[in-house]
């Protein structure tokens, strides 16, 4: 027939992509039953595929999805108790130390750093609650103004951690002088700083 280059022309091109054609008004020969074959391996294929899209979503489920957060929660409230312990075991070597070796010679005052911050613990916290009663409360419920009250309530902090780390780095002498101070103070202000 006329049109039988092209039709052979189609027929290699949709068997290659996997989907052959048949036409309808074609009769029976050869390539029929190979046609017929080919289109259940490609059936076949689509139910292999379709049976994986299922299990792979059957294994990203919600359920899969919420043990998976857990996990990470749980891992990161691990994470927030070892840092807490560090620092409850850095802040009471350093008052320790301030205490049992404040009165050796070291060139900065570093046996001041821990009762520093101690202090400002308990005035910062009582001040950051009075400045909570004054202040408006139309004032608090505005994200940017609260935001603003709370950094400008963290400065004094902020200062005497700087104090801390210029102490520490600043001290010539203190290390071979009063190493018992030295040492748990610089661990304690490295932390608090980082």
């Amino acid at each position: 027939s006329a049109r039988a280059p092209s039709v052979q022309l189609i027929r290699a091109a949709s068997a290659a992509f996997g989907h052959p054609l048949v036409w309808e008004d074609e009769s029976p020969t050869e390539e029929t039953p190979l046609q017929r074959t080919t289109s259940r391996r490609a059936d076949m294929e689509q139910q292999v595929n379709q049976r994986r899209r299922e299990e792979l979503g059957s294994a990203f489920s919600q359920d899969t999805f919420m043990r998976g957060l857990y996990a990470v929660a749980i891992g990161f409230l691990i994470l927030v108790l070892v840092a807490f312990i560090t620092y409850m075991t850095l802040f009471v070597r350093a008052i320790l130390a301030a205490i049992y070796h404040g009165h050796k010679p070291c060139d900065q005052p570093l046996k001041y750093y821990s009762f520093a911050i101690l202090i400002w613990g308990a005035i910062g916290r009582q001040l950051n609650q009075q400045v909570m009663k004054c202040l408006q409360p139309q004032m608090m419920r505005n994200p940017r103004n609260m935001f603003l009250v709370m950094m400008l309530l963290s400065v004094p902090l902020a200062l005497i951690i700087s104090w801390g780390a210029l102490m520490v780095i600043s001290s010539k002498t203190c290390s071979r002088t009063n190493p018992d101070l030295y040492y748990p103070t610089k661990h304690y202000v490295i932390f608090q700083a980082a």
